[in-house]
């Protein structure tokens, strides 16, 4: 309903159809197949705009994947989709939690530049010296 209504209006550019899947039990095929119907309807109806998703749980990075790429029911990728992330690293110094003696550019454990993810980004382990600065962002 929403993309008949919007589809002439020229400040239209995309339609993000679930904003960060908040449920941590529902499987990402799950939500991919949920995006795949419903961004197949939006842009056979509005051929100018894109479908904008991402991973879920609450579009974490670390979900975003090629099982997440959308396709038509030919198997071929689906044209004008933005597949989006949310990135909130290091947690406590973009939050700015109170207490925080956080700063930047700085060296961090593994365990504080990458909380919960250490396994995926420090083969030394959680003590393992992090340089979170430009060269750290740009290489993530």
């Amino acid at each position: 309903h929403l993309a008949n209504e919007l589809a002439s209006q020229p400040m239209i550019v995309g339609y993000e159809v679930l904003s960060e899947p908040r449920n941590k039990l529902v499987s990402q095929s799950l939500v991919r197949d949920f995006y795949q119907d419903v961004c197949t309807a939006v842009l056979a109806i509005d051929a100018r705009a894109a479908c904008v998703v991402g991973p879920a749980p609450y579009y974490k990075i670390w979900n975003l994947n090629d099982t997440m790429i959308l396709r038509d029911r030919s198997g071929k990728q689906l044209d004008r989709v933005i597949y989006t992330f949310d990135f909130y690293d290091p947690w406590g110094y973009v939050t700015a939690e109170a207490g925080s003696t956080l700063s930047y550019p700085a060296d961090y454990p593994c365990s504080q530049a990458f909380p919960g993810w250490v396994s995926l980004f420090c083969s030394s382990g959680a003590d393992q010296n992090v340089r979170v600065d430009r060269q750290w962002l740009l290489s993530l």
